[in-house]
């Protein structure tokens, strides 16, 4: 008789460790930022694996002169664990290419990369020579007479390529052009795959047909009518020669659910201009379809929400920018001698989507007691308005919900429709696209809005992208504000020549014990949750 069967009969027993299937982080993230906005921070959502796979981190980093190529996969992975592993595919000057990968499996949520901080501490300084080449960053096509720049000292060669990413969530065809010390297509420098995606260049595009790439995706659920609108991610898939993309959404209206039905890929149908077909109209039950077919480029079928084709009557949805929604903590923080309490509210709305920021905590020495809202800029254009208390005594920064600043805004009525159309986002984190949804604006606006605030205090260090209505003889949505309460602020602009410098932390608290952001058909997952606390 063995040992273990004795001890069993004895009545002794074992107890086995218990295994269970990990959580990771999630996120998949691919976008373009200046230099003068990196390092960066981000926040991630949670994905459950499946048993036995562990939890993977993947950061690209690409320099192109005065922009940095942002791309970020983490989530659940096969692959074996390994350390930390920082790898320079390209050192420059002139483009550089770095990565950051990791694979682990010895807790829930191991996959913790917060900051590119890991790859920018890197960054070093480049002395510029003689030769000029076209830089440009781009999911579409450089411009013909893209802006030229200087190299840097030892960068003898341009470089004019198309990177393809695949991947983790990725799947991106990059446009670069830049500077090398070296002729030839080998930005990569061999590299065929970093962590999870597979990466490849041609700088020699065929001047026949190509196969397509196109975004795939199948889709049928039903959700409440108060979610919308929806937005979703998809995969892709390459077609056969002659293929093209399509997309078809089907929505089903009935009383206060709605059942989504989405698909994409691949299809032999001829080219179709995206199309809305009205089957049945409401009140009552409602069937809405959205169905189009391109060719013209790798994933053209980009639609990515409902609000391209159809969204509620504001009165059906929620809407930051009327309705309060909750602003406590269950936590306190014991601020140094001289600090004073602080509480800040930012509201950003461009109509059909609206973010709102928030931040409670200790604030710098020596300000004084004070209370405000602020209308920084309003309809008929983007809407951007905050609140700010500092006050002195015992949790008195107590402020329950977002009421504090709603209450103070102006009730226009509804403004006519006019006859510009202007593409409408509001982004956090990441980059409004070219492919953001245009609106009709409101009568009165004479020009669009495109550009992005840098954010950094309270907790928070990020970029806000925003597009819009604006409304005559308007540029600046906070018109030269480099502080709102807690948070320092800097506004930039696409077509900006002027020297960018990072966001000063002048006047921010050293920490702070609550900051959440909300948005409006832009994280769903916010409404589920309620506050997003970052702690």
């Amino acid at each position: 008789m063995s040992s273990t069967s004795l001890l069993a009969l004895l009545g002794v027993t074992f107890l086995l460790p218990c295994v269970h299937a990990l959580d990771c982080q999630w996120a998949a993230i691919e976008t373009v930022l200046n230099t003068s906005q990196m390092p960066v921070e981000w926040t991630n959502g949670k994905k459950t694996c499946d048993f036995g796979d562990g939890c993977q981190d993947t950061l690209m980093l690409i320099e192109n002169g005065p922009q940095v190529n942002l791309v970020l996969t983490k989530g659940c992975t096969s692959e074996k664990d390994h350390e930390v592993q920082v790898t320079e595919h390209r050192t420059g000057p002139g483009l550089s290419v770095i990565s950051y990968t990791h694979v682990c499996r010895h807790r829930d949520l191991c996959n913790d990369l917060s900051t590119s901080v890991p790859l920018w501490s890197l960054h070093t300084e480049k002395v510029l020579g003689t030769l000029q080449c076209p830089v440009c960053f781009s999911r579409y096509n450089c411009p013909e007479k893209a802006s030229q720049q200087f190299c840097p000292v030892g960068q003898t060669h341009c470089y004019n390529g198309v990177l393809k990413l695949r991947g983790g969530g990725i799947a991106t065809n990059l446009k670069v052009q830049g500077c090398m010390p070296k002729p030839g297509c080998d930005l990569l420098n061999g590299t065929q795959k970093i962590g999870p995606i597979a990466v490849s260049e041609n700088c020699n595009p065929k001047s026949g047909a190509q196969a397509l790439e196109c975004k795939w995706g199948a889709i049928e659920a039903v959700r409440n009518v108060s979610e919308l609108p929806l937005q979703w991610t998809t995969g892709w898939e390459s077609c056969a020669q002659g293929q093209g993309c399509q997309e078809t959404v089907i929505l089903v209206v009935n009383g206060p659910l709605v059942n989504v039905v989405l698909t994409k890929g691949c299809t032999e149908a001829e080219d179709q201009e995206g199309r809305v077909s009205e089957h049945r109209k409401g009140p009552g039950l409602t069937i809405i379809s959205y169905t189009r077919v391109c060719r013209h480029k790798d994933f053209c079928n980009d639609l990515s929400s409902t609000d391209a084709f159809w969204t509620l009557p504001p009165a059906m949805g929620r809407k930051l920018a009327q309705d309060p929604v909750e602003w406590t903590s269950s936590t306190n923080q014991m601020c140094d001698p001289e600090e004073v309490c602080q509480e800040t509210l930012m509201l950003i709305d461009v109509g059909h989507r609206s973010l709102l920021m928030g931040s409670k905590g200790c604030s710098k020495a020596g300000a004084q007691n004070s209370q405000a809202v602020s209308l920084h800029s309003r309809p008929p254009g983007v809407l951007v308005a905050s609140y700010v208390r500092v006050c002195s005594s015992d949790l008195c920064n107590n402020a329950g919900s977002s009421s504090v600043l709603l209450t103070s805004l102006p009730k226009p009525a509804a403004p006519a429709p006019g006859g510009l159309q202007c593409p409408a986002c509001v982004q956090f984190p990441g980059s409004c696209s070219q492919s953001s949804n245009l609106v009709t604006c409101p009568s009165g606006v004479t020009h669009c809005y495109d550009g992005n605030i840098a954010v950094n205090g309270g907790g928070l260090s990020t970029t806000l992208s925003i597009q819009g209505c604006m409304a005559p003889a308007s540029k600046y949505l906070l018109n030269h504000t480099r502080n709102v309460g807690i948070f320092s602020v800097r506004e930039n602009f696409e077509d900006d020549n002027k020297e960018q410098s990072r966001v000063s932390q002048s006047g921010v608290a050293r920490a702070t014990y609550l900051l959440w952001v909300m948005g409006m058909g832009l994280f769903l997952a916010l409404w589920n949750g309620g506050l997003y606390p970052l702690c």
